[in-house]
């Protein structure tokens, strides 16, 4: 199965888990966060950089990354609380996917996507015996469209005064 990640150029040639805490894991779990199509991976960078300042100055890749479908756990939306999708704090939504990580059974998490209704996020653990079957197919650039360069700008403008 083929799934997406969006990354600044200079993190598109490998398969790196940073250990940053997110949404779905916390502190020191080394997990990459990829997403079903490069769309939602675009749309994921979005809703987490636009409105920080220097967005658009950044240039970024997309990264098709091959993984097996075969070990994959599934967290439902219907099974999340309401406000799962809420800003902060991810305390609700972290410990669902620490349990995960740490029970390694799965190499793979499925989640949805908080900005897109209908998207669908795949977590990779990179400590899961299965890791070494995930393979980076390619890279290649993937230019944000420039009508957003306003819309980040503004957005910091207005993140700073508020």
């Amino acid at each position: 199965m083929l799934v997406y990640r969006i990354v600044s150029n200079k993190y598109a040639n490998s398969l790196y888990a940073s250990g940053i805490p997110g949404r779905w894991n916390q502190r020191g779990e080394l997990v990459i966060y990829t997403a079903a199509s490069a769309e939602i991976a675009l749309l994921e960078n979005m809703a987490h950089r636009m409105g920080q300042g220097g967005f658009m100055r950044n240039e970024f890749s997309c990264m098709e990354i091959e993984v097996p479908d075969t070990s994959i756990q599934v967290i439902d939306r219907a099974d999340l609380p309401s406000d799962w999708s809420s800003a902060s704090p991810y305390s609700q939504t972290s410990s669902l996917g620490s349990s995960w990580y740490q029970d390694r059974t799965y190499l793979l998490l499925q989640v949805p996507s908080a900005p897109a209704p209908t998207g669908i996020n795949y977590l990779i653990n990179a400590t899961h015996a299965l890791f070494q079957e995930v393979q980076l197919i390619k890279s290649y650039p993937y230019p944000i469209d420039h009508r957003f360069a306003k819309l980040d700008k503004d957005l910091t403008q207005y993140l700073k005064k508020n």
